[in-house]
This record gives C-alpha cells, sequence and structure tokens, in this order.
C-alpha cells in the first residue's frame, strides 16, 4: 500500500482541507472514497483503508474544516465558520470524488459515511447521487427531535458568547446519555466494546474535542438536512445503499432510528438498499471487535457494484 498526503481549498475559500489517498500495489478496479465522522480524523481509517487496497481499492479520505490536519493550528479543532457549514462540507466532498475521478478515469465510486459523515453523504447523495455508483452509511440515525431547540438555544448563545465558544452544555445536552447502557469505564465506552480503541481515542488530541457552537449548528443541521423528505425522495432510485449500524449504537437509538431512515429509503423508491445490525455492535463499527465481519460485508457490497 501506498500512502499520500495532499490538500484542496475549501468550498469556504478560507480553509484548507488535508486529504489522504491510499494505493494498492496491485492494478486499481475501483475506488473508495470515505468521509469521517465528529471530533476525530482521517488516519483513524488507515486499518481498513489498508483493507480495502489489498482488494484492489483505491481509497480517499479527506478532514473536515475543523479536523485533523485541515486545521492550521490545534487550538482551532472543532471550529467552524459562522454560516453555511452543512453545506460547505458536503460542497468539500464533492471537491473529493472530482479528484479521486480525475485520477482514476473510468473507475467505478462507492462512498462510505460514519457518523457525522453519514448525515453529510446522505445529504450529498440526494444532490449528487449520479456522480457515485453505490452508498455506505455507517453509524447514523434518524432526526434528532430536540434539534430545532438546540439550534435555537445555539443562536442564542453565539449572540453573547460568539461562534467559537465551546459550550460544555451544549455537549452534554446533545451527547450525555449515549454512556447510559454501557459499563462507563470512560466516558466513550459507547464508541466501541475495543478498550484500546476507546483508550487511543482519549489520548489522542485529535480526537473527543468539543464543538464551538458554530460546530453544533452545522451537525444539528446536517441530522436535519438528513431526514428530511427531499432527501430521500432525490436519492437516485437505482443507487445501490448499504446501512450498517451496530444494535447497542445510541446515536441510531440501538437500531431503531436506524430501521426509520431506512424504511424512509424504501418508501422513496430505491431500489436496492440493505440493512444491516450487528448484535451488540457500538458506534464505531469499523473499531468493533467484530470488524473483521464488517471490514468482509462492506467490501463484499462494494465488489458487488464494481464487478457489476
Amino acid at each position: 500500500m501506498n500512502k499520500q498526503c495532499a490538500y484542496f481549498p475549501s468550498t469556504n475559500a478560507s480553509d484548507t482541507i488535508r486529504y489522504f489517498k491510499y494505493s494498492p500495489d496491485c492494478d486499481i478496479k475501483g475506488i473508495f472514497q470515505m468521509v469521517h465522522g465528529m471530533a476525530e480524523n482521517a488516519e483513524r481509517y488507515e486499518d481498513f483503508a489498508e483493507y480495502l487496497c489489498g482488494k484492489g481499492y483505491v481509497v480517499y479520505i479527506h478532514e473536515h474544516i475543523g479536523h485533523g490536519g485541515s486545521v492550521k493550528d490545534i487550538a482551532r479543532l472543532g471550529c467552524f465558520l459562522d454560516e453555511n457549514q452543512s453545506r460547505i462540507m458536503v460542497e468539500d466532498v464533492r471537491k473529493m470524488t472530482d479528484i479521486a475521478m480525475r485520477e482514476n478515469p473510468g473507475k467505478k465510486l462507492v462512498l462510505f459515511g460514519h457518523s457525522m459523515g453519514s448525515f453529510v453523504v446522505r445529504v450529498y447523495t440526494a444532490k449528487y447521487g449520479a456522480a457515485i455508483d453505490g452508498l455506505v452509511i455507517c453509524g447514523s440515525g434518524a432526526a434528532n427531535p430536540a434539534a430545532g431547540a438546540g439550534l435555537a438555544l445555539i443562536k442564542l448563545m453565539k449572540a453573547f458568547k460568539g461562534g467559537d465558544y465551546r459550550s460544555k452544555f451544549v455537549d452534554k445536552m446533545a451527547f450525555g446519555k449515549y454512556n447510559d447502557r454501557y459499563e462507563r469505564r470512560t466516558d466513550f465506552d459507547w464508541l466501541s466494546r475495543d478498550n484500546k480503541i476507546v483508550d487511543d481515542y482519549i489520548a489522542s488530541d485529535y480526537c473527543g474535542f468539543i464543538f464551538s457552537l458554530n460546530g453544533m449548528k452545522a451537525l444539528m443541521e446536517l441530522n436535519s438536512l438528513a431526514n428530511k423528505p427531499k432527501t430521500f425522495e432525490r436519492t437516485p432510485k437505482k443507487l445501490p445503499i448499504f446501512v450498517v449500524s451496530g444494535d447497542m449504537d445510541p446515536v441510531g437509538d440501538y437500531g431503531e432510528g436506524v430501521k426509520k431512515f431506512y424504511e424512509r429509503y424504501v418508501a422513496a423508491g430505491v431500489e436496492d438498499c440493505t440493512l444491516k445490525l450487528y448484535h451488540e455492535g457500538r458506534h464505531e463499527l469499523l473499531n468493533e471487535l467484530n470488524k473483521d465481519e464488517v471490514y468482509a460485508d462492506i467490501s463484499a457490497f462494494a465488489d458487488k457494484i464494481i464487478n457489476a
């Protein structure tokens, strides 16, 4: 596997986005583009990228505004500009797609989004679904009923504190109950049953940081946009979609929220939409104890598309 690091200008014209390209040592059979989640970084996906390279895929993954090497100063982790950040994150995914397609003309592309990234790719697919050949939605959820109240609170707090302010209260309001069904060895046991993964996440300066008010606004907007009727209606009907989640993932309401949005894709007429819930799986399926099973399932889905 060959690893390369490069940059492209964000759609907001202010930030520079870092991305990684992982190339196989064999002939490339297809493109696999990944979109990471909230408060983490692209290199956490390197193990899966290496696995996919072994299957003949070239892998691309960029780091959102406010994440990883897309920030110039570590103090800016979790900080976003004021307006339209939800739209800008979607457009940055399109920029990454364009680079991948330009560098690999004629190859099919499978798009993968995890957690916050899953909401991004769901919105992206309603707008740019014709640009991709398959979609994997991982660690996602249905509409958050508290999003409206949360956005109103954020707007009020921004008026007094500014958009870069990090509110522990807002963070707890959004994620405070995520650990309720676990042993609570740490505050992040809901991520995975693998203690090393959780400990490494906590130890990293580039993971687990609190989002600014602007960042929380973008996150809530993405959840809302991903679950609007028009998002399901505008998703290409013939696009193969694979929805994966752990049945112990609080983001997906322990499977119930996942079933809700999956059923909305089916009701909207998406012809090839498949759901798999992994027993006892928590939020980060790619970092779970049964990750080998998850890896194999996702690559089998991609292979079916690439070889069609």
